[in-house]
């Protein structure tokens, strides 16, 4: 059929030489296709020049990325140039110029938004970037879509340097390789679940760790040694409490980028180059005040797992790090010491330390080799104190794992009233720690290698009847080290025996004035962090259900997340001040605002049209140009509330001239400084340099600091 459609043009020949395969998916744009070919292969018959399609126009070798695409026809409206002199013109009359203009930008203005939202979730709605859709659910109005935009060329730029490539998988997965994985049954309620026609279950992608990993096992037989592929694209998650704007929403933009070695040690080099790619994004995105903080793993899984912080007090998260040493951590995961420097070493007996009902739970159980020769701390009554702590092995724990044979029988009870516990079948432990102190979950969770724990409580009624029911071997006994004198521990943990193990472990939440158990010198301080990246080494955690574990190349996976639209929000939230926005020039939906009187109108489309192959008509982050015809200080205003870097005035210092010409100088003012500048009307490449360059007016220092009447 392609064939016969193809045999009445021109371009049969060319066409048909592309082969079935490719020339089926020629076929869905075959009219366009062969119209534009038709003309190339007529125009090549009569010479030897390259034809380009008409509706297309030449781009020069080194243009800017945006060029290339202008000239290719993606603009948002087109006009023509004004006939002032140095408009180009093409062989039919005036050549199209692409303005920007703000009467064809939807951005309205709010005066009443809620102040009880978030700072950066009430400008972003304030000055028109995002609009409300629903409970967590945003759009992104132009100036927030190019910000967004800009974002992600950044993004793109850093990756494509650590040699990364970008690619896109699907939003809908099928509940089949997560149900491989585990991850089905086990991600909690902000999964999107849903069921197709025929009752099969699907869900919308928060991460795409099974398909990437599904994908790369299906081309194990590529020339590649090592994979670093990569996404930006929208995400899903059903938030219990969607909240402060684009920072915690159902539906989101993230980088996701997945790395495929051969060995532990090659993917560990990889993950401190993609850690060390972040850092270049971070401070690229005006982020710079940002803290790389040890993490917990959560559901994604994995051994090692970092997260990035840009550190405001508009964050969720509390960052412990060491005024020191370069130690930092989310408060779940931070370690720190509390040593008691009048503390005296106790060993071989509790007597004087605990309460007394946990030392009569403490005399029946058969306490671990070892427990005896702890260097216990004492010095106060009742100092120390016993937390029952339950938790589950991993899904795929076999029986050499040390706590398999310590899950307690099936039915027992757990309270004197005869009411079964939800813990009941689940392992437990436990765990001697100062009364000050409160048992971190994570950090039991990484000291013994399971999941879910839980502290149930520090009882003091029924430890008796819970231990005999249990059984005096089934407890691991777990020792926080805030309760021992120094860390000289071997003695105790080389004691072998047939009970239950002893284990010690920093397990306390770590607190602010605590030592660091890192450098042991520094001391803990906290503060707030706005979560914008994770970083997690998974090993073969995916890849070995997955049927990727034994390949030689690509089997020890890490997964890199950066929340994009989350970048938005904690970039508004950083860079303002009371006018609005004050953007980094790299994400600003615009370089510059072109503002001028009414009488000045034609003086400004003109300065336009000049930027435009000097950087004004990028597609995004060019210039924009107002022609509301207000008075320039509303004009104004509404341009240092879009947070636009700079302001170039045509006003009474414009000079117009015969024949449609124009002299004088324009203002430029800096929006981050507030600094102003003068340059003659016509001299663009200064004005140019100023707006696009990232220099600011150090890139024309020639400019006037004052007005011309008396400089």
């Amino acid at each position: 059929m392609l064939s016969r459609y193809l045999s009445g043009h021109a371009t049969s020949t060319a066409l048909l030489r592309l082969g079935p395969r490719r020339m089926t998916a020629a076929a869905l744009c075959a009219r366009p296709l062969t119209a534009i070919a038709s003309a190339t292969v007529t125009t090549r018959r009569a010479s030897t020049t390259p034809a380009i399609p008409p509706s297309m126009t030449m781009i020069k070798p080194g243009a800017h990325l945006t060029d290339r695409r202008l000239a290719m026809g993606v603009a948002p409206s087109r006009h023509y140039s004004s006939s002032a002199p140095g408009a180009g013109e093409g062989p039919s009359g005036p050549a199209p110029v692409f303005r920007r203009r703000i009467s064809t930008l939807l951005a309205p203005f709010h005066r009443n938004v809620d102040p009880t939202l978030s700072k950066s979730h009430q400008m972003l709605l304030r000055a028109g970037f995002i609009s409300r859709s629903g409970n967590g659910l945003y759009s992104l109005l132009p100036l927030g879509y190019s910000v967004l935009r800009q974002i992600e060329a950044v993004i793109d730029d850093e990756l494509q340097k650590a040699q990364c490539h970008r690619l896109s998988l699907p939003l809908l997965q099928s509940d089949a390789l997560w149900r491989k994985t585990g991850r089905w049954d086990t991600t909690g309620p902000e999964l999107f679940r849903l069921k197709d026609r025929h009752h099969n279950d699907y869900c919308l992608a928060p991460t795409h760790e099974e398909e990437i990993t599904s994908l790369v096992a299906a081309h194990q037989d590529s020339s590649a040694t090592s994979l670093r592929l990569y996404q930006i694209g929208q995400k899903f998650r059903d938030e219990m409490r969607p909240r402060s704007g684009l920072l915690r929403c159902r539906e989101f933009v993230m980088k996701d980028l997945y790395t495929f070695d051969a060995s532990p040690e090659q993917a560990a080099v990889t993950y401190d180059e993609i850690c060390a790619s972040y850092a270049r994004i971070l401070q690229r995105l005006g982020l710079g005040d940002h803290v790389k903080a040890e993490a917990d793993t959560g559901a994604i899984g994995g051994s090692k797992s970092h997260e990035f912080h840009v550190l405001h007090d508009a964050g969720e998260d509390t960052i412990i790090s060491c005024n020191q040493c370069s130690y930092a951590a989310n408060v779940e995961k931070a370690v720190g010491r509390h040593p008691r420097t009048d503390a005296v070493p106790i060993t071989g007996s509790l007597d004087g330390l605990m309460e007394r009902e946990q030392l009569e739970a403490l005399d029946r159980l058969r306490l671990p080799a070892g427990f005896d020769k702890l260097p216990l701390a004492g010095g106060s009554a009742s100092e120390l104190s016993l937390s029952l702590v339950h938790f589950e092995l991993p899904r795929n724990a076999g029986p050499e794992h040390p706590l398999a044979s310590h899950v307690p029988a099936a039915g027992v009870e757990h309270s004197s009233s005869g009411a079964m516990s939800p813990w009941a079948n689940r392992p437990a432990a436990l765990v001697i720690h100062l009364k000050e102190d409160e048992i971190n979950p994570l950090r039991v969770n990484t000291t013994l290698n399971v999941n879910n724990a839980e502290v149930v409580g520090q009882h003091d009624t029924f430890w008796s009847t819970l231990i005999t029911r249990y059984g005096r071997d089934t407890f691991p006994i777990l020792v926080d080290r805030n309760v021992l004198i120094g860390d000289d521990t071997q003695a105790a943990e080389s004691e072998k025996g047939d009970g239950a193990p002893l284990v010690i472990g920093d397990l306390a939440i770590a607190s602010p004035g605590d030592q660091c158990a890192c450098c042991g010198t520094g001391v803990l301080g906290h503060r707030r962090g706005i979560e914008v990246g994770h970083a997690f080494y998974l090993g073969t955690t995916y890849s070995a259900p997955l049927d990727l574990g034994a390949s030689e190349k690509f089997a020890f996976m890490g997964c890199y997340g950066l929340g994009a639209t989350r970048l938005l929000a904690a970039i508004a939230e950083v860079n303002h001040d009371a006018k609005g926005f004050v953007w980094p020039e790299e994400v600003a939906p615009f370089r510059a605002t072109i503002i001028s009187t009414e009488a000045n109108q034609e003086a400004a489309n003109h300065l336009y049209d000049m930027l435009g192959p000097r950087g004004g008509s990028a597609l995004y982050g060019g210039a924009i140009l107002d022609d509301s015809g207000q008075r320039i200080g509303f004009q104004f205003n509404r341009s240092m509330a879009s947070g636009i870097p700079y302001n170039i005035v045509c006003g009474r210092m414009i000079e117009h001239q015969e024949a449609g010409r124009f002299g004088g100088f324009v203002e430029i003012e800096c929006r981050r400084t507030l600094e102003r500048r003068y340059a003659a009307f016509g001299d663009w490449d200064s004005i140019a340099a100023v707006v696009f360059s990232g220099r600011g007016f150090a890139a024309a220092p020639h400019l006037l600091a004052t007005p011309p009447a008396t400089a």
